[in-house]
């Protein structure tokens, strides 16, 4: 009980830690700037941005409930959901997800939950870079007003990142689970009860495997909320830039988007996420030809959207309790 309570209070910190480091980020950037920023915005316009957040987060938790087939609540999920975010924003390497499994076992079997967790990030792997691939090919199809030859490095970046989910397909069709358990076998690091390892990490193979066959209905919603997900994002940059007064094109809006979308896997490779992802939004306006500097300044306040609109649903994780699994019809 005790240990519990410490895991609870952990994740409040992780909260609290991540805001630290932003306000920190703030201040190394210059509260003027930030000022200007958020007066351009106005209250009117947080309130906007911030209800587009809530909305990614709420279709990303209705994909994650269907990924677990129903069997927690979608606003449980939200909360769940918001709580990995901002884990992964603080921890690299996605430990939101075994966050997310951890409070996913409250509810379900272990394997369940990994199940459905595997499945949610499989899927991720395929809708993130898709939307981001359409959003820069509307980007040229429309017309954005700069000449930068390295704007055509976007769309190709957007293919790279699908490769991911191929490698995911793959390693899927041939057993991730039971080929990971095979490698530690031969390293010697799995000794004792290696067998009944082994055959439950091949069961839950094969239940990853067929969970578009078995329930066909669950895996369309999982695309489905994802793909909405992510065009909310689309539009939330669109808009978002609007508020900040870069009087920005639709298209080229679209083509900032899908460079910053797709560079969150480089974003991975580093041990942290606070400033790292900032810096990215410098980056990619700097190699359009834009003001790299406002690019920061837009990446800290989306940044701050994303923290209130995961945060918020994030801190009930810490108070939730156990509740009866649920099922619903594929």
């Amino acid at each position: 009980m005790e240990k519990g309570t410490l895991r609870k209070a952990g994740r409040v910190v992780f909260f609290f830690t991540a805001l630290g480091f932003l306000l920190w980020l703030l201040d190394r950037i210059g509260w003027d700037v930030i000022g200007n920023a958020f007066y351009n915005v106005g209250w009117t316009g947080a309130a906007l941005l911030l209800f587009l957040g809530f909305l990614e987060t709420f279709l990303d938790s209705a994909s994650f409930r269907e990924a677990q087939r129903g069997r927690i609540g979608v606003w449980r999920a939200m909360s769940y959901s918001g709580a990995g975010a901002v884990v992964n924003v603080v921890i690299p390497w996605e430990a939101g997800e075994a966050v997310k499994g951890t409070l996913l076992a409250r509810h379900m079997s272990t394997s369940d939950a990994i199940r459905g967790t595997v499945i949610w990030n499989y899927l991720f792997k395929l809708t993130r870079p898709g939307v981001a691939l359409a959003a820069a090919l509307s980007a040229f199809i429309f017309g954005y007003e700069t000449d930068n030859p390295a704007a055509w490095m976007v769309p190709a970046a957007c293919l790279a990142s699908l490769v991911p989910f191929f490698v995911l397909k793959a390693l899927l069709r041939f057993g991730m689970a039971g080929l990971t358990i095979r490698v530690l076998r031969f390293l010697h690091f799995l000794r004792r009860d290696g067998d009944a390892i082994l055959n439950s990490a091949k069961e839950l193979d094969a239940r990853i495997r067929h969970f578009r066959t078995e329930s066909p209905g669950h895996y369309k919603r999982v695309l489905l909320y994802q793909t909405l997900a992510r065009i909310v994002a689309w539009g939330t940059w669109g808009i978002g830039l609007q508020l900040m007064g870069l009087n920005y094109s639709w298209a080229l809006a679209s083509l900032i988007y899908a460079a910053i979308s797709v560079s969150g896997y480089v974003v991975m490779l580093f041990p942290v996420r606070i400033g790292v992802t900032e810096g990215t939004g410098y980056l990619v306006f700097a190699m359009l030809g834009l003001d790299g500097g406002m690019g920061l300044v837009v990446a800290v306040i989306m940044r701050i959207k994303g923290l209130l609109s995961n945060g918020i649903p994030g801190l009930f994780a810490a108070f939730g309790g156990h509740e009866r699994p649920t099922t619903r019809a594929s």
